[in-house]
């Protein structure tokens, strides 16, 4: 147990320091997501706005956990780690505000991890927050 909590905090921190030590590229030329076996997939309908909460429906990471990071101009800007339940579902995520984002639209990604928080490469969705309008 504290095993994790260590690593919750370490990842926390380089949330917060603008670090992020474990992205790497989980997705096959094209930013096309590869064959991991987990999919994960955005419940309400685009487009996405600053300030809204979205819910992640994930498909073979029951009991694992989803990383949802908005970055402006290459910068992170917010992450959040949720808890993927029993039947798939994750969030609520809240795309905004957050000290380092205060407006404006930024470029998401949310990330799957397995229990043990080990990084499930090619399983990664992309999308678009748009400033409020």
């Amino acid at each position: 147990m504290r095993y994790i909590i260590f690593i919750l905090a370490l990842l926390v921190l380089g949330s917060v320091t603008g670090v992020d030590a474990h992205h790497k590229d989980g997705h096959d030329k094209g930013g096309k997501p590869g064959g991991s076996g987990v999919t994960i997939a955005i419940v309400e309908a685009p487009p996405f706005i600053f300030g809204q909460q979205i819910n992640l429906n994930v498909v073979g990471n029951d009991g694992g956990w989803i990383r949802n990071e908005c970055r402006q101009s290459g910068s992170l800007v917010y992450a959040q780690f949720n808890r993927v339940q029993s039947g798939g579902s994750s969030g609520p995520f809240t795309l905004g505000p957050t000290p380092s984002w205060s407006e404006g639209g930024a470029s998401c990604t949310a990330f799957a991890f397995t229990k043990f928080l080990e990084r499930i490469k090619k399983s990664d969705t992309f999308y678009e927050v748009i400033p409020i309008p």
